[in-house]
């Protein structure tokens, strides 16, 4: 059941979410604008996809585009995709973007069919160029051209997932893609734990601070959305599909807020402050500071930026925790191993 009035339409009481949203719109406008106007179809690209911070329309004035590029089956000439991605690229720095990074899984292109591979099933040697963008598909992505694509390609990584879990697993249709995000989950946190370098717009304490705000919302925003969906029975996939287009803060709000609204309130307002922490140039900067040392050499107190967004995480994973162990003794629909899958957080 939607909630009727969101409190995230608060602008008072959310200025930071409310201003990252409203300049995401206005970026995604800008950018659908500025691809139509091309004097030729970007083939054979069928769909640019934000994902990341304006995925989740919350891009700030530091942030790149991180974009899933999909393109037509088979294979395809690599000049034409060459070509078509450096017109692509050149849009979105003119947009007053950053482009993706040159050595990330969001300067290529992917079709459909490498992402819903079969012989990809349970493979864990799979590269992050597949893995991540699938993900990605799920967590916090949306059209930027081609939407009626992009759905149809949201939907079909959906189904991969379900029908797997439907054939394979015990635990039933939802497990395979609920072990998948928190395979997801633990191997980025600890990537992102043990990668040091630095430049002039990212550091080890920079990764740390999303890490424990933005990231732990996302993941928990899926995996909230997907638990909603087995609560519902049999008409819980078409409930899923028709909600994924929801930021991970508003999936939250709709599952939790329904079940916990004063827990969700209190989690929302510590995202607010998470979140503003790391739009304020102050935080920022010390974030980024060369002379900090990463890795181990962090202490309580000594660091009062990144100290601010530690303990607004604190109570994000708090009230995350509450809920979980609230709904798990509640004698629910889903199975039990629903809620161990999403330990660890």
């Amino acid at each position: 059941m939607a909630i009727a009035v969101s409190i995230l339409t608060n602008s008072s009481q959310f200025p930071a979410l409310t201003e990252a949203r409203q300049r995401s719109n206005r970026l995604l406008a800008r950018l659908a604008e500025q691809f139509s106007k091309l004097p030729e179809p970007l083939a054979p690209i069928t769909a640019i996809i934000a994902a990341g911070s304006l995925g989740r329309l919350e891009a700030n004035a530091t942030s790149d585009l991180d974009c899933v590029i999909l393109r037509e089956p088979g294979d395809i000439e690599g000049d034409m995709v060459n070509a078509a991605l450096s017109v692509l690229m050149a849009v979105i720095e003119q947009s007053g973007l950053r482009a993706p990074k040159r050595d990330g899984i969001y300067r290529h292109a992917i079709s459909v069919e490498a992402l819903c591979e079969s012989s990809s099933l349970g493979d864990l040697t799979e590269s992050p160029e597949i893995f991540g963008k699938r993900m990605q598909l799920l967590l916090d992505s949306r059209a930027i051209t081609g939407e009626k694509e992009f759905v149809s390609a949201r939907q079909g990584v959906l189904e991969w997932y379900r029908s797997a879990g439907r054939r394979f697993s015990f635990e039933g249709e939802w497990d395979y893609l609920l072990r998948d995000l928190m395979r997801y989950a633990h191997s980025y946190w600890n990537w992102q734990l043990f990668k040091f370098d630095c430049s002039n717009d990212d550091s080890w304490f920079l990764r740390q601070a999303k890490l424990r705000s933005s990231r732990i919302l996302t993941w928990f925003g899926l995996w909230v959305l997907v638990w909603g969906a087995a609560e519902r029975g049999g008409e819980g996939s078409r409930w899923l599909a028709e909600n994924l287009d929801r930021t991970p803060l508003e999936r939250v709000e709709l599952v939790m807020g329904e079940f916990c609204p004063e827990q969700f309130h209190e989690l929302a307002v510590a995202y607010e402050a998470a979140f503003a922490a790391l739009a304020d140039p102050v935080v920022r900067r010390a974030l980024l500071d060369p002379k900090r040392q990463a890795g181990g050499n962090y202490r309580d107190g000594a660091f009062p930026e990144f100290d601010r967004i530690i303990l607004s995480s604190a109570v994000i994973r708090e009230r995350i925790a509450g809920f979980i162990h609230k709904q798990s003794t509640r004698g629910r629909r889903s199975d039990p191993q629903f809620f161990a899958v999403f330990n660890g957080f």
